[in-house]
């Protein structure tokens, strides 16, 4: 009798292995490819080759496929990093469904102290959420602060550098100096949406509008009325939630998000009837190719050539977190890794194209992943001064050094441009840029 329900434990222990090598697949949940299993099956090791922690994939409400490494399963919160980003946009176009905001109304007349700056008083709120708006994009200590998740800080070192980013978020977005015309130019960093959350608290309250705390109306107005939990928001000193990067959900959870989106900001009820959350006509406006970069919208980045191929809306976050929204084949697709996992040359296309082909997607429909910068050849070059450029890595990169790309693409080119926030590479397509990062092997 023991032996036998040692058997049967040892059988159960065997198959629980066999899914955390292989993932778990679903035949039944989609119409899938013949050699499905081998696809899904590819994409997963792909992901863990990289350091992959979770991948779910979803297809007209169903999993098809799901994969994780030891001790992680679709219902362990992760943090999102600049996932968490994407939240803000579609949340805004909730409030401007509630006329609460309007996307282009001057930011100064609610931040009054903008008013006699120039460039400030000139602020949309459609450029702080197109990341345009001119802000310095982050500061020192928020720079410090990715260093230190990334890895790139040890020890005293990044104890110090979370502490000093965690002082008063929306103060630092709100004096954060305007450094370039509103609309101009696309700034990848946390500043844009520190000052929007001073500005929304402040239009809350001016309304009477309850609740008057950012996070809080977020949660009663997006994240409850779509079934949605997130386990967890980083706050600094004073309470106010790091919308830049600080939620920790689930990948069942960011799967909820993503169904949200493809359903057109409806809910799909248990009786199948659907409940519309935001218009249609509201939620697609975070899809809009921004003037200042055609790869980014509202808080999110936008892949491929619309002209040409599908769709594919992309929350992204430091440690190559990603949630993929592909409106052309229903599909949501979350993928999670450690954040200091930077420094594996990470491709998108990759693991997308196995996924693409177990659904029977055909393969000449994927668009490049451009917002990401993928397959392209990170080489070092000198900063602006006309240096030669070389493709040895010196032994310190942060020694005079930037990463340029043999498309001829660099970074800003400002003798300073060592001085840039390190998150996701600070993508930034319209110009082509991939900032500097400690390896010049680092894939974006």
């Amino acid at each position: 009798m023991r032996q036998a329900r040692i058997k049967r434990l040892m059988s159960v222990v065997g198959c629980a292995l066999v899914l955390a090598i292989t993932g778990a697949f679903r035949q039944d949940a989609a119409t899938a490819a013949p050699d499905a299993l081998k696809h899904f099956q590819q994409a997963g090791k792909y992901s863990k080759q990289h350091q992959g922690e979770a991948l779910l994939v979803m297809q007209g409400g169903k999993v098809l496929f799901e994969d994780y490494a030891q001790g992680w399963n679709a219902q362990r919160p992760h943090l999102l990093a600049s996932g968490t980003k994407s939240f803000t946009g579609v949340a805004a176009m909730i409030a401007v469904q509630q006329g609460l905001i309007s996307l282009d109304e001057k930011v100064s007349d609610t931040l009054t102290e903008w008013k006699s700056d120039p460039r400030k008083s000139q602020i949309t709120v459609r450029q702080l959420l197109n990341l345009s708006s001119g802000l310095q994009p982050d500061t020192e200590d928020g720079a410090n602060m990715i260093r230190a998740a990334a890895g790139e800080k040890k020890g005293i070192s990044a104890l110090r550098a979370m502490a000093a980013a965690r002082q008063d978020y929306f103060k630092q977005g709100v004096e954060a100096p305007a450094i370039r015309d509103p609309g101009k130019e696309f700034r990848y960093g946390a500043n844009h949406y520190y000052a929007f959350g001073e500005f929304f608290e402040r239009r809350l309250k001016e309304r009477g509008v309850q609740p008057n705390t950012l996070w809080e109306w977020y949660t009663a107005n997006l994240f409850d009325p779509i079934g949605m939990k997130v386990a967890r928001i980083g706050r600094d000193k004073k309470d106010q939630p790091q919308l830049a990067g600080g939620a920790s959900v689930s990948a069942q959870e960011w799967a909820k998000f993503g169904e949200w989106v493809l359903h057109k900001g409806a809910v799909v009820q248990a009786d199948g009837t659907t409940k519309q959350v935001l218009k249609p006509e509201l939620l697609a406006q975070c899809f809009e190719r921004s003037p200042a970069n055609s790869q980014y919208g509202l808080t999110w980045w936008l892949a491929g050539d619309p002209a040409k191929a599908p769709q594919i809306f992309v929350a992204a976050g430091l440690g190559k977190q990603r949630l993929y929204v592909m409106p052309e084949h229903d599909l949501v697709v979350v993928r999670f890794a450690p954040l200091n996992s930077e420094k594996g040359a990470f491709n998108d296309q990759a693991m997308l194209q196995p996924i693409l082909q177990a659904i029977g997607a055909p393969v000449t429909e994927f668009p490049p992943l451009n917002p990401m910068l993928n397959g392209r050849k990170p080489v070092l070059a000198k900063f602006a001064g006309g240096g030669k450029t070389t493709k040895q890595k010196p032994a310190d990169p942060e020694e005079g050094m930037e990463l340029i790309f043999e498309d001829g693409f660099n970074t800003d080119g400002a003798p300073d441009a060592k001085k840039w926030r390190y998150e996701e590479c600070a993508i930034r397509s319209c110009s082509g840029i991939a900032r500097r990062t400690r390896d010049a092997r680092a894939g974006c």
